[in-house]
C-alpha cells in the first residue's frame, strides 16, 4: 500500500458535492493509515534503541540499519501525511470555491426567474389590453360600416332627386 496520494486532481470544478465528500473521506482515512504506520514506526524504534541500549555488539550494525530504515520509512509517510493533508486543504477551497459558485449561480438564477415573472405578468397585461383594443376597433369598424351605408343611401337619395329634378325641367 502505498503511503502517496489518492490519484488525479484535487480540483473539484468538474465533481459533485458527492464525490468531493468521497474524496474527503478517503483523503482522512489515508492519514488515518499514516498514523497508525507512524505509530508502529516510533515502537519499533523504541524497541531498535532499547536493544542498541542494551549492549549486545553482535546487533549493533544490524539495529543502526533498522533504526535508519525505520526512520527513512518515518520521513516517508510524514511526508506522505503532509501531501494528503495539502490535498484535503485543497479540495476543502475547492468545494468552498465551488459552493461559492453555486451559490452565484443560484442568485442569478433567482433574478433571472424574478425578471422571468415580471416579463410574463407584463406580456398577460399587454395581452389584456390587446384583446379590449381589438373590441373597440371591432365597434369602430360597425361604426364606420354604417357611416358609409348611410352615406351611399343619401348619395342615392340625393342622386335620385337631382334626376327627378332634371327630368321635371326638361
Amino acid at each position: 500500500m502505498s503511503y502517496g496520494s489518492i490519484g488525479g486532481s484535487s480540483g473539484s470544478a468538474g465533481f459533485s458535492q458527492q464525490e468531493d465528500d468521497r474524496k474527503a473521506a478517503q483523503l482522512i482515512d489515508r492519514c488515518t493509515y499514516n498514523v497508525q504506520k507512524l505509530d508502529n514506526n516510533v515502537k519499533d524504534l523504541e524497541r531498535l534503541c532499547a536493544q542498541l541500549n542494551a549492549g549486545r555488539p553482535s546487533n549493533v550494525v544490524s539495529i543502526t540499519s533498522a533504526i535508519s530504515e525505520k526512520q527513512s520509512g518515518t520521513n516517508a509517510l510524514i511526508s506522505a501525511s503532509a501531501d494528503l493533508l495539502q490535498q484535503l486543504s485543497s479540495l476543502r477551497t475547492d468545494n468552498s470555491m465551488l459552493n461559492t459558485r453555486r451559490t452565484r449561480l443560484l442568485e442569478q438564477y433567482k433574478a433571472s426567474a424574478t425578471i422571468l415573472r415580471q416579463n410574463v405578468a407584463s406580456a398577460a397585461d399587454n395581452a389584456e389590453e390587446g384583446r379590449d383594443q381589438l373590441r373597440q376597433a371591432v365597434v369602430y369598424k360597425r361604426k364606420a360600416r354604417k357611416k358609409c351605408i348611410i352615406l351611399i343611401i343619401v348619395g342615392i337619395v340625393v342622386a335620385g332627386i337631382l334626376a327627378l329634378i332634371i327630368y321635371l325641367l326638361s
